[in-house]
């Protein structure tokens, strides 16, 4: 039998430790982009991420998985809302094969993601945003009447 110190410590780590693919700080901002996709309803046109400065940092240094190499908080939350797959929470990245890789990494160049630094915040910060043009709206609007 087990001391309750060893109990109570096993059971707070099955409770709060979650499977994750790579890094951690990388999967958690496509975990929110994937997040901010599912809210939206459709596949947004523009990304924009508010991040604290220890995210921006360890994103910058560690490889996106299933990326091809490729490093980046617009990199990751690109991948992240084409998954689109939230319920697969910090594993988000898991469903990016190379046609998946290939839009994002266009999307990518296109500009569709912008980030910046949140000042103010708690080290470990993730704000993601998304926004259909005003177009994809409409059409949204329209098919609801």
């Amino acid at each position: 039998m087990e001391p309750i110190q060893v109990q109570a410590i096993r059971k707070i780590l099955e409770d709060e430790l979650r499977p994750a693919m790579g890094c951690t700080e990388p999967i958690a901002v496509a975990y929110t982009a994937a997040l901010a996709r599912e809210l939206l309803g459709v596949f947004p046109q523009q990304l924009t991420v508010r991040c604290s400065r220890n995210i921006i940092k360890n994103v910058k240094g560690a490889t996106v998985p299933n990326s091809g190499g490729e490093k980046g908080i617009d990199t990751a939350a690109i991948l992240g809302a084409v998954s689109g797959r939230s319920d697969l929470e910090l594993e988000v990245l898991s469903v990016i094969g190379p046609s998946e890789l290939e839009q994002a990494l266009e999307l990518r160049r296109q500009g569709m993601c912008q980030y910046f630094l949140a000042e103010g915040v708690p080290n470990l910060y993730i704000e993601t945003g998304s926004t259909l043009s005003l177009e994809e709206a409409f059409k949204d609007l329209i098919s609801l009447i």
